[in-house]
């Protein structure tokens, strides 16, 4: 699992960068294991499917978005820094652009089902932060 997350930020062959996440989203899909994510989450796998989130096809987007509404699905057993991957502002921007770019409805449905399986880990402020400004601060969760 490590070789092939290392595969996924490779800058040598786009091609081997491609097939790579792709082969990642792949596993997760097929596996519907929480173990299998488990090993992609503590190989710092999910960065590299926030990542894909930016790819130039559609095709590369809408599997990201279905292997990390997998993830998201199982966030509350995962390690602490892949929740705050999830949860991360980079996340929040790839799924407003998807949001606001989506022409087809698939990609939209997966996008807003990723983000109803985020709310409760607080994706919900980042994304009003980006779509209304910081300046909401009463968003921000209380804290003692």
């Amino acid at each position: 699992m490590a070789k092939l997350v290392s595969w996924c930020s490779t800058e040598d062959h786009p091609g081997v960068q491609g097939e790579a996440n792709r082969l990642l989203a792949w596993t997760i899909k097929n596996s519907k294991r929480s173990e299998v994510i488990k090993t992609v989450a503590a190989a710092s796998g999910v960065q590299c499917l926030v990542a894909m989130l930016a790819a130039e096809h559609a095709v590369m987007r809408n599997e990201a978005l279905l292997a990390l509404a997998m993830v998201a699905a199982v966030a509350g057993d995962l390690p602490e820094e892949t929740v705050q991957v999830l949860n991360d502002k980079t996340m929040a921007e790839h799924l407003c652009a998807i949001l606001k770019e989506a022409k087809d409805e698939p990609t939209a449905a997966n996008a807003l089902a990723v983000v109803k399986l985020l709310i409760p880990i607080g994706i919900l402020i980042q994304l009003v932060q980006l779509q209304i400004g910081a300046e909401y601060y009463c968003l921000q969760p209380r804290r003692a």
